[in-house]
Formats: C-alpha cells, sequence, structure tokens
C-alpha cells in the first residue's frame, strides 16, 4: 500500500493533550481497513509521528522529552483505532502500554527507515486478530506484592487456551482461581518464562499466538 507522508511539528499543547489520551491520532489508518485514506490508501502523517523508527530507538534510549511524545502519540493511534474500527472496543486488551513499546522497538531497530505512524499501523494490524470486539468488565488479579487489572473476557480465552492444551480441566468463567494460577504457571514453565502464574502480557502473547 502506497503512502504520501506529511510530518511536521505541533506546538506544546498538542502534544501534551496526545499524551494525556485526549487527542485522538489524525492518522488512522489500520491494515485491515482497505478504505483507509484516499481510494488509493494514501494518507498524510501530521507531527511526531512522520519521524523515523531509528529516531524512535534513539530517543527511547534517552528517554527524553521526544519519547514521551513518541509514547504519547501510540497511545493516541491505539485509542482512535479502538474508536473508528468497526467491532472494536480494546485493540490491545491484554498488552500494557510498556509491552507495545517494546515491541515497536524491536521493529524499529529491523526497520530504522520506516516512519513511527506506519510501525504502529504495522502493529495495529498484527493485533487485530486478537481484539475485543465488544465491552468486558476487569477485574483486579492481586498476588503478594503484584497486581494487575485484566478483561474477564481475555482471562476466558485464556482459560480455553490453557483447556486446549491439558492444563487447565475448570470453567471458561473468567475467575481467577488457584486452578488457573495453576495452570498458568505449568504454561509458563514449560514456555521458559518467569512462573509467576500471573496472566501477564508475555504469558497471554505465547498462549494466544500458539
Amino acid at each position: 500500500m502506497a503512502h504520501d507522508y506529511k510530518a511536521g511539528r505541533k506546538p506544546r499543547q498538542f502534544y501534551k493533550r496526545a499524551w494525556n489520551g485526549v487527542l485522538l491520532v489524525s492518522v488512522v489508518a489500520m491494515a485491515s481497513q482497505a478504505s483507509a485514506g484516499t481510494k488509493n490508501g494514501r494518507f498524510a502523517i501530521e507531527g511526531i509521528g512522520g519521524a523515523p523508527c531509528r529516531q524512535f530507538v534513539a530517543e527511547s534510549k534517552a528517554k527524553s522529552t521526544v519519547f514521551h511524545r513518541m509514547v504519547g502519540y501510540t497511545e493516541g493511534y491505539l485509542t482512535a483505532s479502538n474508536v473508528y474500527e468497526p467491532n472494536t472496543f480494546d485493540l490491545s486488551p491484554w498488552h500494557d502500554t510498556a509491552s507495545l513499546l517494546i515491541a515497536l522497538d524491536r521493529h524499529c531497530q529491523k526497520n530504522p527507515n520506516d516512519l513511527l505512524a506506519t510501525s504502529i499501523q504495522k502493529i495495529a494490524a498484527a493485533l487485530y486478530p486478537t481484539r475485543l470486539s465488544s465491552e468486558s468488565p476487569r477485574i483486579t488479579i492481586t498476588d503478594g506484592k503484584q497486581s494487575m487489572r485484566v478483561y474477564v473476557a481475555v482471562l476466558q480465552q485464556a482459560q480455553n487456551k490453557l483447556k486446549a492444551r491439558g492444563l487447565y480441566g475448570g470453567p471458561a468463567d473468567g475467575k481467577y482461581s488457584p486452578e488457573v494460577k495453576a495452570a498458568l504457571m505449568k504454561y509458563q514453565q514449560s514456555a521458559k518464562l518467569n512462573p509467576t502464574g500471573l496472566p501477564d502480557p508475555l504469558t497471554l502473547w505465547g498462549l494466544f499466538k500458539s
């Protein structure tokens, strides 16, 4: 798909709003939408989205102000995708910002000349098959000093995946029971992950992609 790119500077208030998740980034071009942009699939990229991947990698290492603007752009892009992508409540229901930034950093290291906006677009397209298509309540899982929020629907999917692997024999009820924790620990051990028993992003990524 061809694209027109237009990079420009925006005032500081623009980035402040993006960082707070208020601004919906002007370019929302999911790879799954053939009608995105013009009829030829072309679109303009505004602001920091026009920065090359090599700059993202450098700013990430420096943890600079520009990096925080890039984080805000990424979060704004994904929020806009949730708003405009059909049948989508949450495009990244089991990823936190940190894990998405790791994925973006890895992509950018391999593709230093890609633009930030198109790199996020590619990640968004990869996330699309595992999106949450309808609203789901969240529960808080606490284990010792560790605590996390997870959608009930995501936990149900994890239970079904664990059951398919023969690691869990209980119901797919979206509840974090001792049996679910034990099953997650067994999976984590088999996948050479830290056996916390928590449905963290790295665990769910491996569980869902199989």
